[in-house]
């Protein structure tokens, strides 16, 4: 795996990859037999990632940006452009378009497209209250911009092209080439390092409980508290796991390879579990109450039930 300069929150498209070898057996990094309750509720055309839930669907982006019910069903073209990342909230879809090299939004029900901001090269996009929170591959550090529309903030600068998630009052990131993780607040200010030399970090995600990533240099996923204090190690051996998402009670995150999965380990700690062996490379992941939901190369969205 390279430099995430093209990663959004992780949320980088992808290509096929080598399906798992047969067998039944289980455990960490190796095939699950298909889980019980398992639906595919989109298939292709395309390798959707992006993905986001609400309470009754998934949206996702392949050479479009789309929704589908959650239940499985026919999808709904939301905008007919790509995109590199997307963040929702209760009204609309927020998106990067490379084409237009802007930040737009969509309402969830459909309609017209709007810009937001004209962007050169917006990538990482993630919301929380009235703002969404980005970076580019053209300059460093992380910058704002209304829901509504509007000019630019900079909310930290001299960060290279850092992984985003935000939570309350503050932004957090992951560097991969400084190997640190960190948060500065929202309104700006200084910067503040919670986990200093780690190896290469590539995905994180916050709660209210702490931070979470993932490094691909030592294969370890860990989490530290929001404040800061000393890293734990939840799994290690994981391999090219490069999206990560968190429940109430676990951590979940994909891998790719020989042996594709869909993994999890409890938030205390405990022996990674699979959740789903898919035949093709996992290109997005998400999560409700209910169920995980993952996208795989071969264009198909899938549903597990918890």
């Amino acid at each position: 795996m390279g430099s995430p300069g093209g990663l959004a929150l992780a949320l980088a498209a992808a290509v096929g990859c080598a399906a798992p070898g047969p067998g039944p057996a289980t455990g960490p990094g190796l095939p699950a037999p298909a889980p019980r309750g398992a639906q595919a509720i989109v298939r292709g055309p395309g390798s959707p990632h992006g993905l986001a839930v609400d309470e009754d669907s998934v949206y996702y982006v392949t050479d479009r940006v789309m929704k589908a019910p959650k239940a499985g069903g026919a999808a709904l073209v939301l905008a007919s452009e790509t995109a590199v990342a997307l963040a929702v909230d209760a009204t609309s879809v927020y998106f990067t378009s490379p084409g237009a090299r802007a930040i737009r939004r969509v309402p969830k029900r459909g309609g017209q497209a709007v810009t937001l901001l004209t962007a050169p090269g917006p990538v990482s996009l993630c919301q929380g209250g009235q703002e969404l929170y980005f970076t580019s591959l053209d300059d460093d550090g992380v910058r704002a911009v209304a829901k509504r529309g509007g000019a630019a903030r900079t909310v930290a600068a001299r960060l290279r092209r850092p992984v985003i998630a935000v939570y309350g009052d503050f932004l957090y990131f992951a560097l991969y080439g400084e190997g640190s993780v960190g948060r500065v607040p929202v309104a700006g200010g200084r910067a503040e390092v919670l986990a200093a030399g780690e190896r290469r970090p590539v995905a994180l995600a916050v709660d209210a409980d702490g931070v979470y990533w993932s490094s691909e240099g030592d294969g370890t996923v860990r989490r530290v508290a929001k404040a800061g204090g000393a890293p734990v190690t939840l799994a290690r051996g994981q391999v090219n796991h490069d999206r990560l998402v968190v429940d109430d009670l676990h951590v979940y995150w994909t891998t790719w390879g020989k042996r594709p999965a869909v993994m999890r380990v409890a938030k205390a700690g405990g022996e990674p579990q699979v959740v789903a062996a898919p035949a093709a490379r996992p290109t997005g992941l998400a999560v409700d109450a209910e169920a995980v939901y993952y996208a795989t190369a071969d264009g198909t969205i899938t549903r597990v039930p918890k």
